[in-house]
């Protein structure tokens, strides 16, 4: 219990914003209260986990990003399906579902259209025995202040080899990963690691690191409720809905603008179904034509930057 109460202390003090080294003993410092990396491992290795941003995550507004909804054609089958899907290339985030006859809302994300469309859509065919798909809608952020607090930095993650992006795919996920152990993974010299990571803090290309909450390590009174609500307005109320969107009272996940069924596809997270209530109610108003909420019970978040290196190495082997 005291672990707990020290996590949700520091999460309180540093939330997921953006960390840009660590480097130095003290990482941040709010209200005179400090976050030095002792204090940092010791939480990630309880309750957290500590994640590599870099320049494409923060260019949103640059990748494409696609939203597909699936139904299981076998429901029996669902859950072993979930792990099934989050295999997926340039899956970003895999969410199993509960809502109407959605059973699995699913992100991709790549630098280029042509990832989508060669890679994505022919993996998804392979699985056409077995799900249905409900809904595919192409998106993108509609507002800067949705990108942490750095803006767009273009071009940048054009200016990185395949090293780079097999070292990003090692540390995506765990930022606190020993050098030797990515070293080895990659096939190169922990010295190499070393420079190639300093190199593209340099340039840009990695620009930090957050620290996020593994609700699988709390205790189930703690986890809160996740929802994807799908929102469609009226178009000359687009800019309101957006607005009340944006002020909504719970934790915003994310924000798309989409095309098709929906308008705007959003993440939250709130306490209780007491919240969720709440939150429905202050998104409902005039110009709403429509408002789907989808529970979720299972979420995943690939790494996608494997997807990068994968794909780029099969073009590689083309070319021989």
């Amino acid at each position: 219990m005291k672990g707990l109460r020290e996590a949700n202390r520091v999460f309180g003090l540093v939330g997921e914003k953006l960390l840009p080294d660590l480097s130095t003993r003290t990482l941040s410092e709010t209200a005179g209260e400090k976050l030095t990396r002792a204090r940092l491992k010791k939480i990630v290795k309880t309750t957290g986990a500590l994640r590599v941003v870099t320049s494409l995550d923060l260019m949103k507004l640059r990748t494409h990003n696609l939203f597909v909804f699936l139904s299981a054609k076998d429901k029996s089958r669902k859950f072993n399906l979930f792990n099934e899907l989050c295999a997926l290339p340039f899956a970003a985030r895999v969410s199993c579902v509960s809502g109407s006859d959605v059973d699995f809302i699913i992100l991709f994300r790549a630098a280029k259209y042509k990832h989508l469309s060669q890679v994505v859509y022919p993996s998804l065919r392979r699985y056409r025995e077995l799900v249905r798909i409900k809904g595919v809608y192409l998106a993108h952020v509609p507002s800067y202040d949705l990108l942490y607090e750095y803006p767009p930095d273009p071009g940048r993650h054009e200016r990185t080899d395949l090293l780079d992006w097999k070292i990003i795919s090692q540390i995506k996920e765990d930022a606190l990963k020993p050098l030797k152990e990515i070293a080895d993974n990659v096939g190169v010299s922990e010295h190499t690691v070393r420079e190639r990571i300093k190199r593209m803090k340099q340039r840009g290309i990695i620009k930090g690191y957050i620290i996020v909450k593994v609700w699988d390590k709390f205790p189930p009174e703690q986890v809160p409720i996740m929802s994807i609500i799908g929102i469609a307005g009226k178009e000359k109320n687009l800019d309101s809905v957006f607005r009340r969107v944006m002020n909504a009272p719970a934790f915003k996940l994310f924000v798309y603008r989409v095309y098709g069924k929906y308008n705007f596809l959003a993440g939250f997270r709130v306490g209780s179904m007491l919240e969720l209530q709440s939150l429905l109610k202050s998104l409902s108003g005039d110009g709403l034509r429509l408002l789907d909420v989808y529970i979720l019970f299972d979420r995943a978040y690939p790494n996608w930057a494997e997807s990068v290196v994968n794909h780029w190495e099969q073009e590689n082997r083309a070319l021989l």
